[in-house]
């Protein structure tokens, strides 16, 4: 059975219990009762991980994942993908060669300026610029004729599809090769549920959560002589939400990708 969108395939590590910790003591613990459940709080954290994930660079990391195809991939013309990959940027593919010769023409023509060329075409530094231009000028060759497939991906299919027919250039075995950006797991590196930013916005939700909760009280006056007011705590958290979120989606990385 497929998952629901916006659910995470992630596990929950160990760090979690410690970040549920700091969260409630941040919003009140010990103070004040909490009218909130553990898994309330639990849901709230991978929720503030999710947007931290998405929007902070802290939180993905960039990939290049190998993929070795199969039948099924050669004629479907597209790639599954890990369940945490976020955003593929790019499909290369070293077997870059028609099945029916199995040559690679873009080696070979790289291969027409060796070392030795470079030493006897003159000086040192007119060599290495001449170098450098055929270089750049090959490299445009082979991209004009062995232009990268365009791709498709949606997160939530874990598949790419390449717009071209996979197997007239390859046959099963062959590897490609996606980069992408992959959303960090916290079972294996916990250190993720350390940063400020994340730890911010997940007591933002707490207290949101908090604040939720109490507004079926609104207004009842306690033993204590205290008034329920969770509209309070849930508008401040509010607050604090906007606030968090904007800080962490304004100090990504300006070549981030956009999410759309």
């Amino acid at each position: 059975m497929s998952e629901p969108l916006g659910t995470t395939t992630l596990q929950l590590p160990s760090e979690l219990v410690d970040v549920s910790n700091y969260v409630k003591k941040r919003i009140g613990s010990g103070i004040n009762n909490l009218e909130i459940t553990d898994e309330q709080i639990a849901d709230r954290i991978m929720d503030a991980f999710q947007f931290f994930s998405v929007y902070n660079d802290n939180g993905i990391e960039r990939v290049y994942q190998p993929h070795s195809l199969t039948q099924t991939d050669l004629e479907n013309s597209s790639i599954p993908t890990a369940n945490n990959v976020l955003e593929v940027i790019r499909v290369l593919m070293p077997n870059n060669i028609d099945k029916n010769y199995r040559t690679d023409i873009t080696y070979n023509l790289r291969n027409t300026i060796n070392f030795s060329d470079v030493f006897y075409s003159g000086y040192m530094g007119d060599a290495l610029n001449y170098y450098s231009l055929m270089k750049m000028k090959i490299e445009e060759i082979i991209d004009t004729f062995t232009p990268a497939p365009s791709i498709r991906f949606n997160r939530y299919t874990n598949t790419i599809h390449v717009d071209e027919s996979l197997h007239t250039r390859f046959v099963i075995d062959d590897i490609v090769v996606y980069e992408a950006y992959i959303i960090l797991d916290p079972g294996t590196y916990g250190n993720v549920f350390s940063d400020r930013m994340f730890l911010n916005l997940a007591s933002a939700y707490t207290q949101k959560q908090w604040g939720l909760n109490l507004l079926k009280f609104e207004g009842i006056k306690l033993f204590s002589g205290n008034v329920v007011n969770g509209k309070y705590l849930y508008e401040t958290a509010l607050q604090d939400i906007e606030k968090y979120e904007e800080e962490i989606k304004t100090t990504a990385t300006p070549s981030m990708f956009s999410i759309g």
